[in-house]
């Protein structure tokens, strides 16, 4: 006997694809920005902790990041193109240190021909402070 599912009901894995809803007053009162360092963009909030390609200062050092790319602050969002006038976002380093190692296989077929190398980035971990619009 074959059976037939009801009109409406899930099958079953299918995922529910409605939307979430969150409180509209919510999202305009999160403060954050968006800022881009060592060629990557990153959403950050007060209290947040951000890990970076490495920039330069000792732990405890404060860091200053102006390449701002759009800042939410009070309900206002403002957009720059391509940097927001005279905002920045102020972190403090909180460690420097590696990255998880990659690793890379160069391989050659029907040469018996293969190269494995790795490779550690260098990383800065950022607290964020304060965010500053301009």
């Amino acid at each position: 006997m074959i059976a037939f599912a009801a009109p409406g009901a899930r099958r079953r894995g299918a995922r529910n694809l409605t939307p979430r809803r969150v409180c509209p007053t919510m999202l305009l009162a999160m403060d954050y920005a968006i800022v881009q360092t060592g060629g990557k963009q990153y959403r950050v909030r007060p209290g947040d902790s951000i890990t970076v390609e490495k920039l330069p200062g000792e732990e405890g050092d404060a860091v200053e990041l102006n390449d701002v790319l759009l800042v939410s602050k009070d309900a206002q969002v403002s957009v720059g193109q391509p940097s927001v006038a005279g905002a920045k976002v102020l972190a403090q380093v909180a460690r420097q240190g590696k990255a998880k190692k990659i690793t890379v296989l160069k391989y050659k077929p029907k040469t018996r021909h293969h190269v494995q190398s790795g490779h550690r980035q260098q990383v800065t971990q950022l607290d964020v402070k304060e965010i500053v619009a301009g």
